[in-house]
């Protein structure tokens, strides 16, 4: 990845709201299983799933409105 993509990147995860924002990177940055990320949110695995689709979602919608 270029610095570009990457300022766009972190400018769509710190938009994140707070209830999306602490499991991505959990999950995707740290590496820490669903369950783990889930028992240091404080919420159910099943909820942490949920967290996770919405901030990638959210996530790819930013990123495609900001290359078009």
């Amino acid at each position: 990845m270029n610095r570009e993509e990457d300022a766009l990147i972190a400018s769509a995860l710190a938009a994140l709201s707070r209830r999306f924002a602490p499991p991505s990177p959990l999950t995707a940055i740290q590496g820490l299983s669903v369950t783990e990320a889930a028992r240091i949110e404080g919420c159910l695995t099943a909820t942490l799933y949920w967290r996770v689709h919405q901030a990638r979602k959210l996530l790819r919608e930013a990123l495609e409105r900001s290359h078009s």
